[in-house]
């Protein structure tokens, strides 16, 4: 799968190019939510940032042809230049030529929250791509990708990029994810059928140590098994017929809160309603009546939305 922006193809950049993994550190909801903020174009500090570097870019130039023309009578053309795709590649090398992570990271997540989510994904994907040549076919649900194990990889380095690569997943499931929570319970080996893709029986659950009632304890720790290659090599054994499929049910703490929520909301609107209209002076029957009334469209809402992506997820 080739880059779908040729500036990653310049000869001048290294190869491999710097990657990091954007997802470390960070918890995965919080980087889908900030990708929703930075898609609120009215709302987003980035957009705008973004947005006054291209104008402050484009008085340069329009001022530069000004004076081209008024000291050496020439008409210098460079109106056409595509800024956006200047300022990346710029930046690009700045951050390739740099030894410092944090750069690179900062780079690739303003990246992320600035470009669409499938360019991205695809460049990232490919980026990776040129640290190794084995690729695997994953599954969340309905959702499938195809990324790239390390050469010489050992199962703490393997299973930290399954981690990587199913945290990703769920940043770009977004809000499904978010109000539907779940967690996730095994890691299997499926056979699966290419063309079109089907996934079909389990051909094994990888012993990942047990952690509670899951079994993803050296999932969420790796470095155990550093050093280790029996994991690797199941993974990687039959590549073009065997996927990793990421087995979940439903997380129910994390449930629970999202359904209590609208029911929370309403309490706290209820509260402060009253508290300051009673404050002012007004009827406090009126008050709290009316309090109580939009408190109950707070909790019908929210339990209409939750029905309704509910209803989302399940058609997918």
């Amino acid at each position: 799968m080739p880059f779908t922006l040729d500036i990653f193809e310049d000869p001048n950049l290294p190869y491999p190019l710097p990657i990091v993994d954007i997802t470390e550190g960070a918890r995965w909801w919080q980087l889908s939510l900030l990708k929703l903020y930075a898609q609120s174009y009215r709302l987003n500090l980035y957009y705008y940032l973004f947005k006054a570097l291209i104008y402050a870019l484009r008085f340069c130039a329009w001022l530069t042809q000004m004076l081209a023309w008024v000291l050496l009578r020439k008409d210098v053309k460079i109106s056409s230049f595509n800024y956006r795709r200047g300022i990346l590649k710029f930046t690009l090398h700045v951050m390739c030529h740099s030894k410092s992570e944090k750069i690179h990271r900062f780079w690739w997540q303003q990246y992320f929250y600035l470009s669409d989510i499938n360019d991205f994904q695809s460049n990232y994907i490919e980026a990776w791509g040129q640290r190794g040549q084995r690729r695997i076919h994953i599954f969340v649900e309905s959702d499938h990708l195809q990324v790239p194990i390390p050469d010489n990889a050992d199962d703490a380095m393997t299973l930290k990029h399954l981690r990587m690569w199913y945290k990703w997943m769920l940043v770009k499931r977004s809000l499904s994810e978010i109000l539907l929570p779940k967690a996730l319970e095994r890691v299997d080996r499926v056979h699966m059928r290419k063309y079109p893709l089907v996934l079909g029986d389990r051909v094994e659950t990888l012993e990942l140590g047990r952690s509670g009632r899951r079994l993803v304890n050296l999932l969420e720790d790796p470095e155990q098994v550093a050093g280790q290659f029996e994991v690797t090599r199941k993974i990687l054994k039959n590549i073009d017929t065997e996927g990793v499929e990421f087995v979940r049910g439903w997380d129910k703490a994390a449930i629970s809160v999202v359904v209590l929520t609208p029911f929370f909301m309403s309490l706290v609107f209820v509260g402060v309603w009253v508290g300051v209209f009673v404050h002012q002076g007004k009827d406090p029957q009126a008050v709290v009546q009316t309090a109580f009334t939009v408190a109950s469209y707070i909790v019908t809402v929210g339990a209409l939305i939750i029905a309704l992506v509910a209803f989302l997820d399940s058609r997918q």
